[in-house]
């Protein structure tokens, strides 16, 4: 694949290599993304509750943020009716 059909194929400027003058030079072949996949019910359920770390999910946005809305969760999941914060 050249890279002008390539770069026209994508969908954000974000994956394109620029020189520059703006030319492109390349394109993105692989992208790694990451994300967390949650219990949405489970969680409103969480934050629902008083003392609860966070308000909404979007607020999880770092480590830091989610270590402690797990312990949390670890610490409250007779309450919320679950075996702990996290599942195999």
């Amino acid at each position: 694949m050249k890279t002008k059909q390539g770069y026209q194929q994508l969908k954000s400027d974000d994956f394109a290599l620029k020189s520059e003058s703006g030319e492109v030079k390349g394109v993105a072949y692989v992208i790694e993304t990451y994300g967390i996949i949650y219990n949405k019910s489970l969680l409103k359920k969480y934050m629902d509750m008083d003392g609860a770390v966070v308000k909404s999910a979007e607020e999880i946005n770092n480590f830091d943020t989610l270590k402690k809305v797990v312990e949390d969760i670890q610490a409250k999941k007779d309450e919320l009716g679950i075996v702990g914060a996290f599942t195999i």
